[in-house]
Formats: structure tokens, C-alpha cells, sequence
């Protein structure tokens, strides 16, 4: 498209060779137009440059912060680590210090509870009281006292007893005949005094051996059976022998002996 001088504002648009002067100012005042247009675009690009130079350096920044944020993430995690294992051995070592205290507290409940149980349970005891003859057939018994020495109350109380002549004691060598009744409740300190009669009658060569003190004896045994107020069961085993001189007694749970001496006055 052609333009005129006229159009352009040529200011040597009325000068001698104005065309070709205008055609010059034009040229010049591009160039400058370019100048002025590449110019700006320096300092677009300077602030360009400047925008980018901030953002590595922000991108960098970052970069920092970020890897001192995972630096001090994974150093919290160790340290959370730590103190989870050490929380995790006071936590252990206080359960087995609490296990131990339970058991010891269980211990010693179950022993006051056996220490009590012990000391308020029935306890009966037997002991010879004399050695009879009876008046209708002359055949001697003894007379033995049954006890509840015990704090407790001994329930359903079953005397079993013998009364045989031997040289020996041997608890197996007869059954035991119950006598007294066959259950008795004893409260603490009540007694019962019962005979013990012999299950068959003595020859006379018999009771002249035990009279004048030959190893022949006379022995009488047995054993108590009972119960505490809370179900317990237990027994006394006794035994008492005589042969014209100091009877032999024992009396203890569970077990006969027969080494624990008791005088008895001969029969009369």
C-alpha cells in the first residue's frame, strides 16, 4: 500500500527533494521504532531473567527447607522410636513389677487365708481316760475321751475303735467298729467320753499275760473322721496299749504313731 507524503507527517514534505528525504526520515524513524522496540524487549527480558533468577532461587530455598523438613521428619521418627522401645521396656518392666506385686499379694492372701483357716478349724484329740473291768463279764475296755480343742466347730464326727490283744500293733489286723454314734457334731471344747469295748471276749491266760506285764498288750485304736464348717476333711488316728504298765499313747492327724507315753493305773 502506497502512502503519501501527506499521510506520513514527513517534516520535509515542502523541501526540495522532499521525496526522497521523506523516504530517509521514514527509514530513520523505523529503525528508531526498532530501536526503542528492541529496547523494551532488553528489559523485558532483564526482568525476565531477574523473575527467573528469583524463582531458582526460591525453587533452591525450598529444595532446602524440604530436605531439612524430611532431615527433621526422620530424626523425630528415630526419636519416636526411641522412646516407643524405652516406653515399650517401663511398660514391660512395670507389667512384671505388677505381675510380681499381684503374686505376692495373692500369696500372701492365700496364706492369711490358710493361716486363718488353720487357726479357727476344729481340732479333736483323743486320750485314754482308765482302763475298766466289767462288773458282768469281766472283760476290760478302756475308756477314752474324745475333744474338739480347735476354734472351729468339727462336724459329723465318726469314732471308729478296736480293743484287741496282740504283741503288736498292726492296724490292719481288724476292721474298726464306729462307736459313740454315727455322726456328732462337737463344738469347741465339747468333749465325748466313750468305751471301747473289745469285739471279742479275753481268755483268762490272756488277761493274766497283759496283767502281769508280759509283751503281750492290750491295745485299744482307732481313729476320728470329721469336717470344718467349710468342707475340710480330717482325721485323728489314735492308740493306746496296756500291759500292766504305762500305756502307750499317740494321737495325730492324718498318721498313726504309737511312741508318746501316757500312764493308766492297772485294772483293779
Amino acid at each position: 500500500m502506497n502512502t503519501s507524503p501527506e499521510q506520513t507527517g514527513c517534516p520535509y514534505l515542502h523541501s526540495e527533494n522532499s521525496g526522497q528525504l521523506c523516504e530517509a526520515w521514514r527509514a530513520a524513524t523505523a529503525t528508531q521504532q526498532s530501536a526503542d522496540f528492541a529496547y523494551a524487549a532488553n528489559w523485558i527480558d532483564g526482568f525476565g531473567a531477574i523473575f527467573a533468577f528469583i524463582s531458582v532461587m526460591l525453587l533452591i530455598c525450598t529444595l532446602r527447607l524440604t530436605r531439612k523438613q524430611v532431615r527433621v521428619t526422620i530424626e523425630d521418627r528415630d526419636n519416636a522410636r526411641e522412646e516407643a522401645a524405652k516406653l515399650s521396656v517401663i511398660t514391660a518392666s512395670a507389667l512384671a513389677q505388677a505381675r510380681r506385686s499381684a503374686d505376692a499379694a495373692t500369696e500372701q492372701s492365700k496364706t492369711a487365708a490358710e493361716a486363718a483357716a488353720k487357726e479357727f478349724r476344729p481340732h479333736v484329740t483323743v486320750r485314754a481316760l482308765s482302763l475298766m473291768i466289767q462288773s458282768e463279764n469281766g472283760q476290760p475296755f478302756t475308756q477314752i475321751l474324745v475333744r474338739n480343742i480347735g476354734r472351729g466347730l468339727a462336724l459329723g464326727c465318726v469314732v471308729s475303735a478296736r480293743t484287741e490283744v496282740a504283741h503288736f500293733l498292726d492296724p490292719e489286723l481288724g476292721d474298726l467298729e464306729i462307736i459313740g454314734g454315727s455322726s456328732v457334731h462337737l463344738m469347741p471344747s465339747e468333749h465325748l467320753d466313750l468305751p471301747v469295748r473289745p469285739s471279742q471276749s479275753f481268755s483268762e491266760k490272756e488277761l493274766k499275760e497283759i496283767t502281769n506285764g508280759n509283751p503281750v498288750r492290750m491295745w485299744t485304736h482307732g481313729k476320728v473322721d470329721y469336717f470344718d464348717e467349710s468342707g475340710g476333711a480330717h482325721t485323728t488316728h489314735f492308740a493306746f496299749a496296756y500291759s500292766g504298765g504305762p500305756l502307750l499313747r499317740s494321737e495325730r492327724d492324718e498318721a498313726p504313731r504309737y511312741e508318746m507315753p501316757l500312764s493308766l493305773p492297772p485294772p483293779t
